[in-house]
């Protein structure tokens, strides 16, 4: 538990310094728009996003073969670390920002078959 709740704040200060740097989308609609015309290099769902959110997201990235994780931390950490009110997607337009986030995700988490992390 303690090592999962390291993880979740460390994921949570690289948000937080990727929105200062400007490279997050964040929204539903402005994700799907932004992983249509290749702009982004990974997704971010909170851990109590929907599963209409979820399954509409992660397909949109499989299609586009673009990174996702469902990160552990919920719709208000998520929405509090990029300067929002709840938020249950995000994503990333750096590749080194991305890069590093999914690799605080993957520490304690599986891969799915699909490509993504839960």
């Amino acid at each position: 538990m303690g090592e999962e709740l390291n993880t979740a704040s460390r994921i949570m200060g690289m948000l937080g310094l990727t929105r200062r740097a400007g490279k997050v989308i964040y929204g539903f609609d402005a994700v799907l728009k932004e992983i249509a015309v290749g702009k982004v290099k990974a997704v971010l769902l909170s851990s109590d996003a929907s599963p209409r959110t979820s399954e509409k997201i992660q397909g949109a990235c499989q299609d586009s073969r673009i990174k996702f994780a469902i990160l552990p931390i919920t719709k208000e950490q998520l929405g509090r670390c990029i300067g929002r009110d709840d938020t249950a997607v995000a994503a990333i337009g750096d590749k080194s920002f991305a890069d590093r986030i999914l690799e605080l995700a993957c520490a304690n988490l599986q891969k799915t078959d699909a490509g993504g992390i839960i």
